[in-house]
């Protein structure tokens, strides 16, 4: 037992070393709070707690590329998650458990948002945008280049340091010039109460941990479905491995009751509370909405070794066809890496149909497959580079295989997939898909959505109305099948639009309906 309280003391000291490099006062962090009997002082864990999360947004440093980020982050998967329990059981309050988690997760979409933040400041407040964004390239620097031009030697470590400083000082008072703006007085803070209860406003947040979804459901009062069909939304934040699973169509669905999730809310997921209030606050700040104009549709029915895709283009014809009639030019660029991200500059409406590939070692590689895949992927990685955000696109819809799929359980915390991609490249919605989409269910899906679309026009509502009408009305009519196969046997459908590593054709049973999922506000 000495042992381990000498190894407690040693550990804290490290955690608390202000000049110690951050991975390993994180990894103390991670063996304080991982000790068996750390819950036996609760208030010293909860600062254990707190400090290890406040360190985690050093990890990703400005200058490092996405991928250093992400290797560097997934030392740190599920400390949040621990960290809120832990504060929980200090009766901190939900409050500072959500902080935690706000804090501890989806550190590389941050600073993607930051960046928007940092082009409406340039709109409203030009000089000041400057003056920040000169600082913060001198900070991002290595400490070996802080401040140091290409024509200068580097200075040396103590005036290095007090320069730093200097720069830091100069930062913060810039900052508080900004905050005093109309408009910015968050700008480069962490979620605060007020912005938790304005993320709440249109309906709940449920960070889900550890929970069971009909719990939760009934203790809302959101116990059947709406009589007076007003659906109430809910925001789904899964943690850790529940990203993983499908919440929104949790429940008994064979038993035709109200015991599902998908007949008593609508619901969309979200990596965070600052994803869900971000496009709200850039409205306030006087981001300039995209006028409906193009709808841009591009489609890869056969890629060379991935097979073919029957009714990709029956699906890119449908949509063309309806967004017509909705008043919007159609477009179909060049399946290609270049003309696709100039159409994402463009478009009011971007929808893919055909495979796409998830990578199990490094989601930021996870692309959408066009003509140029090996060469020029148009990776998750090529989309974070864009910024979309001062002039949002409405919708990406992402008909492929695993669009919202994480398979690297070091990146969980970071929720880093197509659909996510996208959506902080600056598109007010995103629908993707969790796992493989059968290739036929994939039209129905996409028509019946945008259908909705059409009759119920395109606020931000309708795109969650719409994939929730679609995904019930596909439901309802494989329960109809289901119950008729259990005299007419099993019906086995082959997922096509994965992308297939062999010849082997793999055949299950499945609810096909079920992947399809909304990110937005």
């Amino acid at each position: 037992m000495a042992d381990l309280e000498e190894a407690q003391i040693s550990l804290i000291l490290a955690l608390n070393h202000p000049t110690a490099v951050i991975t390993h006062r994180v990894s103390a962090g991670r063996q304080l709070i991982s000790f068996p009997q750390i819950l036996r002082n609760p208030q010293e864990a909860y600062s254990i707690s707190k400090t290890t999360i406040d360190l985690i947004p050093l990890l990703s440093s400005r200058s490092l590329q996405h991928s250093d980020k992400r290797h560097l982050l997934s030392a740190a998967v599920g400390l949040s998650c621990d960290a809120a329990a832990i504060a929980l059981h200090a009766e901190k309050g939900p409050l500072i458990a959500t902080e935690f988690l706000e804090t501890g997760r989806g550190i590389i979409a941050d600073a993607l948002f930051e960046r928007s933040e940092i082009s409406i400041l340039q709109l409203k407040h030009p000089e000041l945008a400057g003056s920040l964004l000169e600082l913060l390239e001198k900070l991002n620097l290595p400490p070996s280049r802080v401040f140091a031009h290409a024509d200068n030697p580097a200075m040396p470590p103590d005036t290095e340091g007090s320069r730093r400083l200097e720069a830091l000082a100069k930062l913060h008072e810039i900052l508080k010039n900004i905050r005093s703006c109309q408009g910015f007085d968050r700008f480069f803070l962490p979620t605060s109460e007020a912005d938790l209860l304005e993320a709440t406003a249109s309906g709940p947040i449920m960070i889900i941990n550890d929970s069971i979804i009909e719990p939760i459901l009934d203790r809302l009062g959101f116990t059947t479905p709406p009589l007076d069909n007003k659906w109430p939304y809910i925001w789904w934040i899964p943690t850790v491995l529940l990203a993983q699973f499908p919440l929104h169509v949790a429940g008994h669905h064979l038993r035709c009751t109200s015991e599902t999730a998908l007949d008593r809310v609508i619901l969309s997921y979200s990596s965070s509370i600052k994803a869900i209030n971000h496009p709200r606050q850039r409205e306030h700040r006087g981001s300039v909405p995209r006028i409906p104009s193009n709808a841009a549709v591009v489609t890869m029915q056969r890629i060379p070794k991935q097979g073919t895709l029957k009714f990709a283009s029956v699906e890119a014809d449908a949509v063309l066809a309806i967004c017509q009639t909705i008043g919007l030019t159609p477009l179909k660029p060049q399946p290609y890496k270049s003309p696709v991200l100039s159409a994402l500059e463009h478009c009011h409406i971007f929808h893919f149909a055909g495979h796409g590939s998830t990578h199990p070692g490094e989601p930021l590689h996870s692309q959408l497959l066009l003509e140029d895949w090996e060469t020029q992927p148009l990776t998750v990685e090529s989309l974070l580079e864009i910024n979309l955000s001062s002039n949002p696109p409405f919708l990406a819809y992402l008909s492929a295989c695993g669009t919202g799929q994480v398979i690297n359980k070091t990146s969980i915390d970071e929720n880093i997939h197509l659909a996510s991609a996208y959506q902080l490249a600056g598109f007010r919605h995103v629908i993707g898909t969790l796992w493989s989409v059968d290739d036929k269910i994939s039209v129905d899906m996409a028509r019946m959505t945008y259908e909705f679309l059409r009759d119920e026009g395109m606020t931000d509502d309708s795109v969650s109305r719409g994939l929730h009408h679609a995904t019930r009305q596909l439901r309802d009519r494989w329960i109809e099948a289901e119950l008729g196969a259990v005299t007419k046997g099993l019906q086995h459908l082959r997922l096509e639009r994965d992308v297939q590593l062999d010849d082997v054709e793999v055949e299950r049973r499945q609810a096909h309906w079920i992947p399809y999922v909304h990110y937005g506000i």
